[in-house]
């Protein structure tokens, strides 16, 4: 959607400041920020809308299944899960864990 008008209508019927809308659409704000967020999307290889990342390694892109969402959420979570517990462990190597 790229019709000034229509989103300036939108952004009222949402009840912002059309002003500010209109303000911001019509210029350069947010570009920088917009051009770094693609560029860092296409590094990591993502090409469709809409694209979930989780844990900054994993991509679902599209419209998905729960199931799918639930099968990389449940991943993620056993991940972090076994660094924490690696990260707790103590530290052997100077033999002080020797009995």
């Amino acid at each position: 959607m790229a019709d000034l008008e229509t989103l300036v209508g939108l952004a009222a019927a949402a009840g912002m400041d059309t002003r500010r809308v209109r303000t911001a659409l019509s210029g350069d704000i947010g570009t920088e920020q917009v051009q770094a967020a693609i560029k860092q999307a296409q590094e990591r290889g993502i090409s469709a809308m809409p694209t979930m990342m989780f844990n900054e390694r994993y991509a679902v892109q599209g419209a998905q299944e729960v199931g799918t969402y639930r099968k990389i959420l449940e991943k993620a979570a056993a991940e972090d899960a076994l660094t924490l517990m690696i990260d707790r462990a103590p530290n052997c190597n100077d033999d002080s864990c020797k009995r």
